[in-house]
């Protein structure tokens, strides 16, 4: 079983498009039944366990999700991107999933073209409502 990765583009799922320290991003497994528990989530770099997230995941009777910090929570490289391995270890088995993650460039444009350069002005991703005004 894959874990579930909620990513923008597709972020984080290859080198060539990996995430950028700083972001968030969630990873969720899908539980078998709802009797089935979490034993142990961590996130790996090779063979070195990185962080150890088990008392931060959240479990319901459908799935076991946990909040991801770029940077933090993972390891991220320069220039190259780090490829970051988040396991769940649970009463059926053990199961895991790749991402990749850079440090943030000195120079970056968005979508928007705001380059975010400014730490005073945090960069905004906005959210428009169809049909708003």
């Amino acid at each position: 079983m894959r874990v579930a990765q909620i990513q923008l583009n597709n972020g984080g799922y290859s080198d060539e498009n990996p995430l950028i320290s700083g972001m968030v991003h969630h990873a969720s497994l899908h539980k078998h039944n709802s009797d089935e528990t979490l034993k142990h989530c961590w996130v790996s770099v090779g063979s070195t366990i990185y962080s150890n997230l088990t008392s931060r995941c959240v479990t319901t009777d459908e799935e076991i999700s946990v909040k991801i910090t770029e940077g933090t929570d993972s390891s991220a490289g320069s220039p190259l991107s780090i490829k970051n391995v988040i396991h769940f270890t649970t009463t059926e088995g053990h199961y895991k999933g790749d991402f990749y993650v850079l440090q943030r460039p000195p120079i970056m444009i968005t979508l928007d073209g705001y380059n975010a350069e400014n730490m005073g002005e945090p960069l905004i991703y906005p959210v428009y409502v169809a049909g708003g005004g």
